[in-house]
């Protein structure tokens, strides 16, 4: 690490320093940079803040300006000549004057105070002037300094308060030999926006959004008082880029920035050393001083090609994508039908919105390097993305063909193929991908969920075992032997619960199997509410709550673990729908009527883990596009939502009627569902519930939910159900479509739900 000794300038006394600048010295520096400041701001008015001997107020009162005041720290002796004009500071660097200044001068006590103190002091600095003249000691800048900062860090506190940074005098006094080095590499200006647009003299200041990390070479003259010296051959420019070099391969970015930045003071023309602090300021998160130091590369090497795809990145990341994109346009001359500016250019107008002009470069791409699997598969992945699922399709199975063992594409290819529905034809590019990374859990998974999409397949099943690798906050019991298959003749079973009621309502149909096979006992581990609903199923002895003591059984098996075991004795076929029934003395009480009664859920609930599958909120239909079923002719619409989106119905007061007072269970909501003559739901439990029990379920479902348990073909899981499928108004159409049917053949004495 690059470490240099301390500049003592007087501002804060009691402070020991390695370095005695002589007190002429300070002042004549500060007479001139006073000079420029003051005819840059026209200021006529000036608070030193870290004043100490008044040194920075002399420079000013010898400059003209009248009674210039001073601000420092409790316990320093104040100058006598200014002593009227002198307050002290809090113990923070924070204060409050009674007026504003022109200009406010602080070059020593940032580094004073320690990092907590920071936001306190560039807050009263902001408050108190228009223009703050500012320098902050660099990072190892002193051994006994508190730790320094670049100047970015300090252009990000004072844009919090309003101030943008002008790097304009760093430039102008970094040869002048009468300044004290300090000064000449860390002096800015800051300027208070509003000022900036109602002064005219202050807005012909550059704003400089990431002001430079810069070491001064003057300073690497201290080094023999510092506390580590450095070897003799990196005080040269080419040695300090030799070692950046070296760094950046070893991958220390930060090294890199601070050996690039002693490095630029003395060659600040140098194209390698500004690379190189720009790819590694991205590395470190900065990519507004790494798009300052690739746009100083490319205008000193404007037709090198890997150094303008750096800087359209840095752009990118900053949000200025219209700049990127320019600015690779200007190579497509010098470089027609390069890979990688055509990616680049690709990425920058994604990015920026132009979508035709996007895929326009894309498509120019593919056609210029069509045996390219990058532009094949990517082409194919925009198609899709853009709903042109068809061209996906022919163009990732192209990519397939062109790159046989990439398991990323076939994985890709098969989620294309499943977005189609086309469940098996998805099956054999999972199976490719399995082979070529077998323990891929969440591959494995996938597999499972296609293969049972069609069918309750016993291979589906087996994969589905795969998920027991993930996670799970419902484990299996401990301390009871695992049910493999083994006899279950007089023996006591308990059934585990696992993810959600969907869940357990879903594999619930599993369980009267079991009677066949002559247990003792049967118990059931499921979610409170859900008791007396599953203690209807045949041969199930009793339910037990989530988290309530377990019986004393002699094997356990998680619920969803029980159809791959039936299957290895052959009793998967042995399935009967409605495999749930109404508790003895539930009933609902609906008045009889000859509308079409309608129970309606709009809320959905997310899926396990294991599948990937939209969020809750993007299965959720929203409550007033579902407006118009209250309308249609010969129907009344009951809600089954219950807990905290119920109070939403009652809210939007749409014609709905809400049962969700009287559904405390899930019981009640079986007994509310049983009077239904059809129930419209969204992908949630109850839908799930509605087909168990054999009743009419229209689904509702974003086209990017394809869940397997719910096809637009007739399927073994749940065959009462009925699927919309489409953008929500779409589907809300499709709905009040089918209703107006529905509600007309009942009222004619005819109706069957389908």
């Amino acid at each position: 690490m690059l470490h240099q000794s301390e500049l003592h300038s007087g501002h804060a006394p009691g402070q020991a320093s390695s370095e005695h600048v002589p007190t002429g010295d300070i002042e004549r520096s500060a007479s001139i940079l006073l000079a420029k400041t003051l005819a840059m701001t026209g200021a006529a008015s000036l608070l030193d803040v870290g004043c100490g001997q008044g040194a920075w107020l002399r420079a000013a009162a010898g400059h003209g300006v009248a009674d210039p005041w001073g601000v420092d720290l409790p316990g320093t002796e104040p100058a006598a000549a200014f002593r009227r004009t002198i307050s002290f500071c809090d113990a923070h660097g924070g204060f409050s004057l009674s007026r504003r200044f022109d200009l406010v001068t602080c070059v020593e006590l940032a580094g004073k105070l320690p990092e907590v103190d920071h936001a306190s002091l560039v807050q009263a600095l902001s408050e108190h002037g228009d223009v703050i003249l500012f320098a902050a000691p660099a990072p190892h800048e002193s051994s006994e300094e508190r730790s320094g900062f670049w100047p970015d860090y300090w252009a990000k506190l004072f844009h919090q308060n309003g101030c943008f940074c002008s790097d304009v005098l760093r430039s102008e006094l970094w040869t002048d030999s009468r300044i004290v080095w300090r000064y000449r590499q860390n002096v800015l200006l800051f300027v208070k926006q509003d000022a900036w647009f109602s002064n005219p003299r202050l807005s012909g200041l550059r704003s400089t959004p990431a002001p430079l990390p810069l070491i001064h070479p003057d300073s690497l003259e201290n080094r023999g008082k510092s506390r580590q010296t450095p070897p003799v051959e990196m005080l040269s420019p080419q040695a300090l880029q030799t070692a950046a070099e070296a760094a950046f391969a070893a991958g220390d970015n930060a090294r890199v920035v601070e050996l690039c930045a002693a490095a630029l003071g003395g060659a600040p023309a140098n194209p390698t050393l500004h690379h190189l602090m720009g790819l590694a300021s991205m590395a470190l998160g900065q990519p507004f001083v790494a798009a300052e130091h690739f746009g100083k590369t490319l205008g000193l090497v404007p037709n090198h090609l890997p150094v303008r795809l750096d800087f359209a990145k840095a752009l990118q990341a900053v949000g200025m994508h219209a700049d990127a994109v320019a600015m690779l346009r200007e190579a497509e001359n010098t470089h027609p039908d390069d890979p990688d500016l055509g990616t680049a250019l690709f990425s920058a107008l994604s990015e920026a919105g132009q979508v035709a002009e996007a895929q326009s470069v894309l498509e120019h791409l593919q056609a210029r390097h069509p045996d390219d699997v990058r532009f094949t598969a990517g082409l194919a992945a925009w198609y899709e993305d853009h709903g042109d699922l068809r061209r996906g399709l022919e163009l990732m199975q192209k990519a397939a063909a062109q790159d046989p063992g990439s398991a990323q594409i076939r994985t890709h290819l098969a989620g294309m193929h499943e977005r189609s529905s086309q469940m098996a034809q998805a099956v054999p590019h999972l199976e490719r991908a399995i082979e070529m990374d077998r323990d891929n859990v969440q591959l494995r998974l996938r597999l499972a969920d296609a293969l049972l999409a069609d069918s309750l397949s016993a291979r589906g099943f087996a994969e589905l075992e795969w998920r027991q690798r993930l996670p799970n906050d419902r484990p299996a019991a401990k301390g009871i032997k695992r049910w493999d298959g083994q006899s279950l003749e007089g023996a006591r079973l308990l059934i585990t619960a696992e993810f959600g009621p969907p869940e357990m309502i879903q594999f619930a149909r599993f369980l009267p199997v079991l009677a066949k096979l002559g247990p003792r006992d049967v118990f059931v581990e499921c979610h409170r509410g859900l008791e007396g609903l599953l203690s209807t199923i045949a041969g199930v002895s009793g339910c037990v709550a989530v988290d309530s003591a377990l019986p004393a059984v002699d094997y356990a098996l998680p619920i969803l673990s029980l159809p791959a075991v039936l299957a290895g004795r052959g009793l998967l076929s042995e399935l009967e729908i409605p495999y749930l029934h109404l508790p003895k003395g539930v009933y609902f009480p609906i008045p009889a009527e000859r509308a079409l009664k309608i129970g309606l859920a709009w809320q959905g609930e997310s899926s396990p883990a294991m599948f990937d599958t939209p969020s809750e909120t993007d299965r959720s239909c929203p409550l007033m596009d579902l407006t118009p079923l209250s309308y249609v002719r010969g129907c009344r619409v009951y809600s089954l939502q219950v807990g905290p989106d119920a109070q939403r119905l009652r809210d939007a007061r749409i014609g709905v009627v809400d049962l969700s007072p009287v559904i405390p269970d899930f019981s009640n909501m079986a007994a509310a569902i049983a009077r239904m003559d059809v129930v419209v739901s969204a992908n949630n439990h109850v839908a799930h519930l509605a087909a168990a029990l054999g009743k009419p379920v229209w689904l509702m479902l974003h086209p990017q939910d394809r869940d397997y348990r719910w096809r637009e073909a007739a399927h073994p899981w749940y065959p009462t159900a009925r699927v919309f499928r489409g953008e929500w108004s779409t589907v809300v159409l499709q709905l009040v479509e089918a209703l107006s049917l529905l509600a007309e053949e009942k009222v004619g004495g005819s109706a069957e739900v389908r």
